[in-house]
């Protein structure tokens, strides 16, 4: 188990595969997800895998670290910016370069638990998270989104149609 890096080279008349495993970890991989340069995994167990491909250095976010006795069921890499997911009411955000989490209060629009399904950026300081029954909007003052202030607002709730 582990993490390959996969060469190809294209000669004449057929191209040749080599794997190489890179990282070696003893739980599955859920999902992995890279920018420039850090290449991030979510294992089984719930760990946040963290490996600087330039310094080639490796780090673990271990489960404990978070407060949320639910499962780490997703991550997305944007603008430097790692999203962690828990299965409900658990969304963070990790700053690999400074080793610094911020769990983010999205429960406040409604003051319930929620569970995110996927986060997507509009622009440094805007993202967009999708709910069971709504569409957030999530906007820092900045983009230090660690410490900047955030807000939260609901921008689409679901219909709600009368028996006719």
């Amino acid at each position: 188990r582990g993490i390959e890096h996969i060469d190809y080279r294209r000669e004449e008349h057929s191209i040749r595969v080599t794997p190489e495993l890179t990282v070696a970890y003893r739980y599955s991989l859920k999902k992995i997800v890279s920018d420039d340069r850090f290449l991030y995994a979510l294992d089984q167990a719930g760990n946040v895998l963290i490996w600087d491909i330039q310094g080639k250095k490796q780090q673990v976010v271990r489960y404990n670290r978070f407060k949320t006795s639910n499962p780490l069921n997703d991550i997305h890499i944007m603008n430097g910016c790692l999203w962690i997911m828990s299965e409900w009411n658990g969304t963070y955000c990790y700053d690999a370069v400074r080793d610094e989490l911020r769990e983010l209060d999205l429960g406040q629009v409604k003051g319930e638990s929620l569970h995110i399904g996927h986060v997507t950026m509009k622009n440094d300081s805007t993202f967009f998270a999708s709910t069971p029954n709504s569409i957030l909007r999530i906007s820092f003052s900045g983009t230090d989104y660690i410490h900047d202030s955030i807000e939260v607002s609901e921008v689409i709730t679901p219909c709600h149609h009368s028996n006719l």
